[in-house]
Parts: structure tokens; C-alpha cells; sequence
């Protein structure tokens, strides 16, 4: 349970800041709603298989794996989401659109989770940024939100 979280509301978009820790039930936070990961990965190549168990099983729709192995923690979850399904054949419904982000800066990853992650042509306003471990304050992530134009 993740407790006395307070959302960041930005024109119309809600935005929860967290790090990791052993437990998530986002999905409550959210309502259910379908929602943007940005899933920042700094130092280590090794994310817990119940953090990629929970987004693969989440309303997660768009996954941006922000840090320096994200194509490697790309690969491993695509790889773990489609092998879930026979013949890989996964439903709309539960496909997840994944990139891996290394070498932007993190207001440049949010842009790009604020103006162009959408669903079934609907734009996704619930983001979360999930920490694996502590690389961002949360000063330093308000900062960014702030600074980030929503177009």
C-alpha cells in the first residue's frame, strides 16, 4: 500500500512521484484508469520481477524506461510481456507501447509522456514515475514537472 501520497496535478494531467519500495497499489490511485510508467532505472540493470510482474498485470499502457541500461530492461520486459501470450498474439487491450531512454533529460522524458503517450487515440493523463532506486529528489522531480510544457 502506498500511503499519504499526494498527486501533482498539471493542466489536466495527475502525476505521482514514487520510489520503490516492495509494495505498489497505484492502480487504486488511478481508479483504474489507464496511466503512463516512467520507470527510471540509473545505476542497475536488475529490476525486481514483482515490479515487472505488476506492470505487465497494471492498466499501465505506455512504459518510458529512463537510465543508462534501458534498452537492456526494455528487452527483458518485452520479452517477459509477450511470452505471456500464445503465439505472442497479445489483445489491444493488454498491449503496453515500451521505449527505452537513456540520454535525455528527464523533463524531456516528461514532455514526451505529457504531449504524446495516448491509448486507442485517447491522450493518458495519470503518469507515474516510479524509481527503482533514489536518483531523483522529489524537489528535483517537482522542478521537472513544472518546468515541462504541456502542449
Amino acid at each position: 500500500m502506498i500511503n499519504n501520497i499526494k498527486p501533482i496535478l498539471k493542466e489536466g494531467k495527475k502525476i505521482i512521484s514514487i520510489v520503490y519500495n516492495n509494495i505498489l497499489d497505484v492502480d487504486t490511485i488511478f481508479n483504474g484508469n489507464n496511466f503512463v510508467c516512467i520507470l527510471i532505472v540509473n545505476s542497475s540493470i536488475f529490476v525486481p520481477p514483482k515490479i515487472v510482474s505488476w506492470i505487465l498485470k497494471s492498466k499501465c499502457k505506455y512504459l518510458y524506461i529512463y537510465g543508462q541500461n534501458a534498452e537492456k530492461i526494455e528487452n527483458l520486459i518485452d520479452h517477459e510481456h509477450i511470452s505471456q501470450y500464445e503465439n505472442f498474439n497479445i489483445p489491444n487491450e493488454d498491449d503496453i507501447i515500451t521505449m527505452a531512454i537513456k540520454n535525455e533529460s528527464l523533463s524531456e522524458v516528461l514532455f514526451m509522456a505529457f504531449n504524446f503517450a495516448s491509448f486507442q487515440d485517447k491522450s493518458l493523463d495519470n503518469i507515474l514515475i516510479l524509481q527503482i532506486e533514489k536518483t531523483f529528489s522529489f524537489v528535483e522531480i517537482d522542478n521537472a514537472i513544472k518546468n515541462t510544457k504541456v502542449i
